[in-house]
């Protein structure tokens, strides 16, 4: 038999979507200090994170992707851009 979830109360869930809005927000403001400041977006940014943190700041493109929750084809699309 499986084992029931139990639902937000009112309360629970208001906290939760202000929680939602709020790191949408600070996700918002950063792509546009990035894109102001370097250029580029979030997401290029992290894949430039994670790549100088790898041993010899190389690492398989799948593994990357994975890492940086993207699909290969849109993180290949990225590195193009990125070189």
């Amino acid at each position: 038999m499986g084992v029931m979830t139990r639902w937000l109360t009112p309360d629970e869930q208001r906290t939760w979507r202000a929680f939602l809005a709020a790191s949408r927000g600070v996700m918002d403001a950063l792509d546009r200090e990035l894109q102001r400041d370097a250029g580029m977006p979030h997401a290029y940014y992290e894949i430039l994170v994670r790549l100088s943190e790898a041993p010899e700041r190389r690492m398989r493109m799948s593994e990357l992707a994975e890492l940086a929750a993207s699909s290969r084809s849109r993180l290949s699309h990225a590195v193009a851009r990125l070189e």
